[in-house]
């Protein structure tokens, strides 16, 4: 049974947005519009600034951020080099605070559960007792919380990212981040006690089939868990 998040069918994603965070955009379009492959050209700085309506030091602060990234490399008489696929710029939509989309939060929503999904079996083989004690905790303190401030974004994100990390896969859990700004771009609601028993339901199933060591209940679990996010 999927979980109904409370008050987020008509939700707006609204994200804070900085004038380098407009350069990017801009050079990712540019790079779009001409096609441009490794080994291709960016214009130079003020062209840049001139283009996207900044100031200069936003463009460098821009730049700064794709050498990071390994997209480009700066020389005086070389220019601006795309030495990387420009794909990787996408990615940041889905690494900062928050989503400027509901399809980017679904998106986010349906790799999280193919994530977990096809990483059952691993994260079932490794899963220490630490992490299963650690996912017990987050359950007890939801428990215990009064319902006025229960925050299920928070018990949902530790829970989730406790699970990528108990696969061993280190680029598993260095996605496993996403799940932040899953939970950012949605509202802040007052829980009702019927949706916490039910959540609390659902994920005790979780940690009790870890417990006795019961796989296929813990398979059955995950695939009930995370196909109500998936379009199959």
């Amino acid at each position: 049974m999927k979980i109904k998040r409370p008050g987020t069918q008509n939700q707006q994603l609204k994200p804070l947005r900085s004038a380098a965070e407009h350069v990017l955009d801009w050079i990712q379009q540019y790079i779009a519009r001409r096609n441009l492959k490794q080994g291709d050209t960016l214009p130079k700085e003020m062209e840049i600034a001139k283009a996207a309506g900044t100031g200069r030091s936003s463009v460098r602060e821009a730049l700064t951020a794709l050498k990071v990234l390994g997209i480009i490399v700066t020389r005086r008489k070389g220019g601006i080099r795309i030495v990387r696929d420009a794909v990787v710029l996408e990615l940041r939509h889905y690494f900062g605070e928050r989503y400027n989309s509901k399809k980017r939060l679904h998106a986010a929503m349906e790799f999280r559960a193919a994530m977990e999904r096809g990483l059952s079996e691993i994260i079932f083989a490794h899963v220490s007792k630490n992490t299963t004690a650690a996912m017990r905790k987050v359950l007890e303190d939801v428990k215990a919380s009064p319902l006025k401030t229960v925050d299920l974004h928070a018990a949902e994100t530790e829970f989730h990212a406790l699970l990528m990390n108990a696969s061993g896969n280190e680029l598993a859990s260095l996605f496993s981040h996403i799940y932040g700004s899953i939970f950012n771009s949605e509202p802040r609601v007052k829980w009702k006690a019927d949706y916490i028993r039910l959540w609390l339901s659902q994920h005790d199933d979780i940690v009790r089939a870890i417990e006795r060591h019961h796989r296929r209940g813990f398979m059955k679990c995950i695939d009930e868990h995370t196909k109500s996010y998936m379009r199959l």
